[in-house]
């Protein structure tokens, strides 16, 4: 006997735009995920922590998203804040290269 489960997930790709400079673009995963582990390159880790450092952002924007946009910066804030509670190394490398 095989037993099937599902699991839900929000389809960020068509229901989620960033607006930078006015143009709105679809939402990238893999774009947040590398800027992510860019930050977290000193880690053995990195690649690890980098997924599960993702998920908690996206988890964290959904309930914040209004008309279903975030602003890149926005985003960014949020990400900074994210890695700031893991690694404050991570983090100030991430502000440096992603936050006016």
């Amino acid at each position: 006997m095989a037993v099937f489960t599902t699991s839900e997930a929000p389809d960020l790709y068509k229901g989620l735009a960033i607006e930078s400079d006015g143009d709105i673009k679809p939402f990238s995963r893999d774009k947040l995920f590398v800027s992510v582990h860019d930050s977290l390159k000193h880690r053995k880790t990195a690649t690890e922590d980098a997924m599960h450092l993702t998920d908690t952002i996206i988890s964290k924007i959904l309930p914040s998203v209004q008309k279903a946009q975030i602003t890149k910066n926005n985003l960014s804030e949020l990400a900074f804040n994210v890695l700031l509670h893991f690694d404050k190394s991570a983090s100030v490398y991430y502000k440096s290269y992603h936050l006016s």
